[in-house]
């Protein structure tokens, strides 16, 4: 049987990490790809992306500041836009549980 696509590979590693289910877009709801407690996640596989690209080479600048286990938290904002915060998605998921958001 041949693998499922890398974009349900995705929502089904973001489900995981998060503690939430996968929402098949088979099930016609028309929602989000993930529902996990207090969070509506729209997952987005790309073969590169500008942002993903400036994340990983700014993180790599900030390697020896990350020795301790720090987080890097890329910070962006379009022109007249909110800003926006990136960590990995295994991040995002210590810090929710950390928060204790997840079980």
């Amino acid at each position: 049987m041949p693998s499922s696509p890398a974009w349900k590979q995705l929502e089904r590693d973001a489900a995981a990490a998060l503690g939430g289910e996968r929402t098949p877009a088979a099930a016609g709801h028309g929602g989000a790809d993930v529902l996990a407690p207090g969070l509506v996640v729209e997952c987005k596989h790309r073969a590169s992306s500008a942002h993903g690209t400036m994340y990983r080479a700014e993180r790599a600048k900030r390697r020896k500041d990350l020795a301790g286990g720090d987080l890097f938290v890329l910070v962006t904002r379009d022109r007249g836009r909110e800003a926006l915060a990136t960590v990995t998605l295994a991040e995002l998921a210590d810090l929710l549980r950390r928060a204790e958001v997840l079980a």
